[in-house]
């Protein structure tokens, strides 16, 4: 299952029996479950618990699928040890086997018929390489929650994989899934809300068992962009909100757990997944329940702000400044003063970045913002909606024309605004560009690549002239922390020199960026030939 697919199914996995939502995050918030009053007050029944150890083996040169070889459980449950066999033997017959040893700590195995496929598959012991091993704690409990029933999983521990080339690799896992046995999907929705909001779990989109899988595949689970989707040519406007949604909540959800520890890809990933959700909520504003989406697009403008803090300086740091330096431009005395600047810039740059981890990690508005979203995509109120239901081609036409006529008027004033006055028509564009990539499938690729790519290289020459922007502003807020006596004459300078060195740069960029966008006016919208 694709990560899009996950997202849009993970509420209606199992939705003819029993729709379920599979939160997750790190092992202590799902361990705090258990004596959360959330659950504890709502409790229907005792709880039960199992420790669960499964191993996959196979013979080398099978794939990583586990379409094949075999697969051993041991589940302890109340003080009996359950072992349980089963997998696809070689000449595709099935294999199933489950016994008891009788008790916790005794040693043997019962009396039992030999199974023959097994002994006829000729697989030795010895030659079944161990592939994949989980290692977990379960705890299943029964909620009463408003007027339906619904059942908390609860599951901690480690999954251990052994890829091809004989390297090791693990990953931790805390997962806290949520299924709705009888009665309202609000109620089911409501707590996953709730518990969100109290622990700081949010959606995840991998089972342990697909972990195993991606480790297998050396896939550590790192920062992810937003994956592409087509759109049939008798797609509707419902279709694409649907997918686009998707496609943000995918590159929102799996660089959670990047963001997480820091990783400034995934801070910038996870960011730009918030911008493009935000877009694609205004497009479709009329159509979207008003307090769900006046709720998700609060929270994502906070949250975007806060990892936006982060990522700027990020960019000074790790970009700016060693340009700058690379120049050989700078004297000694100039780049002293330009590495103290660095110094306390990255300073800054790691408390920005522990706020960033702390907010995707812990923060109870951020949780139920991504459970929120979750609900959305599950609930689809697009699909009742017969305004959605016209072709997509045309809502596009419309969708699109409203964004550029926003470019078009912000850009009026180019030419004569000064370069750092520019930023108000950068942000349109952006916004033009997240709303023609929701409808890009639905058109030929001859058809839009001269706009987009006009589009892409003024954007470019607006990045550059904003890092020039930015580097000013970061440069401002490191001379105005709290710095030492002896370090602030060196600041100072370097601080000069930036400030210096910007305002060139800002010159000659602004002309870039007037070059761009002159060129850019030109084309033709290409959705309006093909509407």
């Amino acid at each position: 299952m694709s990560g899009m697919d996950g997202i849009a199914e993970q509420a209606q996995r199992d939705s003819a029996v029993r729709p379920s939502l599979r939160l997750g995050g790190q092992e202590r918030a799902v361990d705090a479950c258990r004596s959360l009053d959330l659950v504890t007050s709502h409790r229907a029944g005792p709880a039960f618990e199992a420790d669960i150890i499964s191993t996959w083996r196979d013979r080398p040169g099978q794939d990583a699928t586990l379409s094949s070889g075999i697969v051993m459980e041991l589940k302890r449950e109340n003080g009996t040890m359950v072992q349980t066999i089963s997998g696809q033997l070689p000449e595709g017959a099935p294999l199933d086997i489950s016994y008891d040893f009788g008790g916790e700590g005794k040693s043997g195995l019962p009396r039992m018929q030999t199974n023959l496929k097994l002994d006829q598959a000729g697989a030795e012991p010895s030659r079944m390489r161990l592939r994949l091993r989980t290692e977990l704690n379960r705890r299943v409990v029964p909620l009463r929650y408003g007027d339906s029933a619904l059942t908390l999983t609860l599951e901690t521990g480690r999954v251990f994989a052994w890829p091809e080339d004989g390297r090791f690799l693990s990953q931790r896992v805390g997962q806290a899934e949520l299924v709705l046995d009888d009665g309202k999907i609000e109620d089911l929705n409501g707590f996953a809300i709730a518990l969100a909001e109290a622990t700081g779990l949010g959606p995840v989109i991998r089972t342990p068992e697909q972990i195993g899988r991606d480790l297998l595949q050396e896939d550590l689970g790192g920062p992810v962009k937003a994956p592409r989707y087509d759109l049939a040519d008798e797609a509707t406007a419902a279709d694409v909100l649907e997918k686009a949604l998707a496609a943000s909540a995918v590159q929102i959800f799996g660089n959670i757990a990047p963001a997480r520890l820091g990783d400034a890809e995934g801070i910038k990933q996870l960011r730009i997944g918030l911008r493009r959700l935000r877009s694609i909520l205004k497009l479709f504003r009329k159509h979207l329940p008003e307090d769900q989406r006046d709720n998700l697009v609060a929270e994502a403008k906070r949250t975007a702000s806060v990892l936006g803090q982060a990522r700027d300086l990020d960019v000074f740091v790790e970009e700016t400044l060693p340009a700058i330096l690379e120049t050989g431009l700078p004297g000694d005395s100039e780049r002293q003063g330009l590495e103290a600047l660095g110094h306390h810039a990255d300073l800054i740059r790691q408390a920005d970045k522990r706020a960033a981890m702390r907010l995707v990690d812990e923060d109870p508005g951020f949780a139920g913002f991504c459970v929120r979203l979750q609900v959305l995509l599950a609930s689809a109120p697009w699909r009742d909606d017969e305004r959605l239901q016209k072709p997509a081609r045309k809502f596009a036409k419309k969708a699109l024309g409203k964004a550029l006529a926003k470019v078009e008027a912000t850009g009026q004033t180019l030419a004569e605004a000064p370069p750092h006055s520019r930023h108000p028509l950068r942000v349109e564009l952006k916004k033009l560009r997240y709303a023609l990539h929701a409808f890009r499938p639905l058109y030929v690729k001859e058809e839009r690549n001269p706009y987009l790519s006009a589009l892409s290289l003024l954007q470019d020459e607006f990045g550059a002239l904003n890092d020039a922007v930015v580097a000013r502003d970061m440069v401002m807020r490191v001379a105005q922390s709290d710095l030492g006596s002896e370090d602030r004459l060196q600041i100072e300078a370097g601080a000069g020199y930036v400030t210096g060195w910007t305002q060139r740069g800002l010159t000659g960029q602004g002309d870039r960026v007037l070059e761009a966008w002159r060129a850019f006016e030109k084309l033709s919208p290409f959705w309006q030939e093909q509407a």
